[in-house]
């Protein structure tokens, strides 16, 4: 399952514009939906109830490919938009745990046709509150 996801390697290369030019909250924005697109329902599910388990290895192991998506979203962002480091880490949980609880629930809350939009407004509206701050 781990293979299927989005690496960190490659998350951070789509941030870094080294697949894609463009400015900052655009690849953002494409890494953010790259790494979503990648997690298959079942994928996010198992995760999930891993994480859940009261095994302490298999919720690290459920975790571990989250935080070190979060933890590059997060240096990146101190990085390119000058974020606090707090800041930048509260963000980058935010957003990647959020899409990450939708790509779980979404059968149960949308039909697929929308999830699309769904996941562009959540990222939209995230990068808006994100240069606010």
């Amino acid at each position: 399952m781990k293979e299927q996801l989005l690496s960190p390697a490659q998350f951070l290369m789509v941030l870094a514009g080294e697949e894609e030019k463009g400015d900052f909250p655009e690849l953002v924005s494409l890494a953010v939906r790259r790494w979503y697109s990648t997690l298959s329902i079942n994928a996010a599910r198992l995760l999930m109830q891993a994480g859940l388990s009261e095994n302490k290895q298999w919720s690290r192991m459920a975790y571990q490919p989250l935080d070190e998506i979060m933890g590059v979203l997060s240096r990146r962002l101190e990085k390119e938009m000058r974020v606090p480091r707090a800041t930048a880490a509260v963000a980058s949980r935010t957003l990647i745990l959020a899409l990450f609880q939708f790509k779980v629930a979404r059968p149960l809350l949308t039909p697929s046709d929308g999830e699309r939009d769904a996941v562009e407004r959540t990222i939209e509206q995230w990068l808006h509150g994100l240069s606010r701050s």
